[in-house]
């Protein structure tokens, strides 16, 4: 099924490059897994001989390179049960002395080639303990037994989901209403209504409250003292961009940001008055239209 392309080792794990197609899935993985260690318990021989190349060539064939083609005319075969290879590593009598083989991780590395991850013997022990230990100490903390923990997860998950939507729902309610009362102090300046508030607001909240005055048509920009100065600009006239209104408040605060022609955001340093924030954008306004 796998072609071997790399392999390294060291006493806490392993890993294997492997020439395949697409990721096995975790049933197959097992799969795999269960295999090894059936070969394993198994308890088959090990026996390894020198032979010359040519000679280990014609009697076993190419299959001897499956972990790769080691140099010079004499090479080392090694027999485990069945399976033959060139290898000149370090091997045990018997198959049982691995114990037990735990594959602890497959990623895909590169297209078509997957990396296996491993462990044996008392290395593949200690992660099947630690694994225990994470789900025991999970467990304990959802107070559930084990076994239903994943079903536990999934339902606290699904409802964390439906808490975050009536949370994002809320907060456009209270986006709506506090952009409905800074509509009323909105200034006019030709057939344009600008609006101008320094607030105690997330950046979060102020592109809410920023988009929707946006699509009522209002330009404005909104500030606030929350770590640091944030800025938000906002348009819904045609011949605006929020973006240049970014730039010249940028300026007077000494700093900056970006985003789109109706919403952009960015931070400074300095707190402007609001008298301040207006006459510069009525100078843009002037200039502009």
């Amino acid at each position: 099924m796998y072609g071997r392309l790399e392999q390294e080792k060291n006493r806490q794990k392993a890993r294997l490059d492997v020439t395949h197609y697409k990721r096995p899935s975790e049933d197959e993985i097992r799969e795999i897994e269960l295999e090894v260690n059936r070969e394993i318990m198994a308890n088959k021989d090990i026996s390894w001989k020198f032979m010359d190349r040519i000679k280990a060539e014609q009697l076993y064939g190419f299959r001897l390179y499956q972990g790769g083609v080691p140099p010079g005319r004499e090479i080392r075969v090694v027999r485990v049960g069945d399976d033959v290879q060139a290898c000149g590593g370090t091997h045990c009598e018997k198959t049982g002395e691995i114990g037990v083989f735990k594959i602890i991780r497959v990623e895909s590395i590169q297209d078509g080639v997957l990396r296996f991850e491993f462990a044996a013997g008392e290395a593949a022990l200690e992660h099947i303990a630690k694994n225990e230990s994470i789900l025991k100490e999970a467990s304990s903390i959802l107070r559930v037994q084990p076994e239903i923990l994943p079903k536990t997860v999934n339902r606290f998950f699904e409802e964390w989901k439906e808490q975050r939507k009536t949370i994002e729902k809320l907060q456009d309610e209270i986006a709506k209403i506090k952009a409905e009362i800074l509509e009323r102090d909105a200034e006019d300046f030709e057939d344009l209504k600008i609006i101008v508030e320094i607030m105690k607001e997330d950046p979060k909240m102020l592109a809410k409250i920023g988009i929707k005055l946006a699509e009522k048509g209002y330009v404005g920009v909104l500030l606030s003292e929350y770590d640091g100065v944030k800025i938000t600009t906002f348009s819904g006239h045609e011949k605006v961009d929020a973006r240049d209104l970014m730039k010249i408040i940028g300026r007077l605060i000494k700093g900056g940001g970006g985003g789109r022609k109706d919403l952009a955001q960015g931070a400074g340093q300095i707190m402007p008055s609001k008298d301040e924030v207006i006459a510069e954008i009525i100078t843009y306004l002037r200039e502009r239209l």
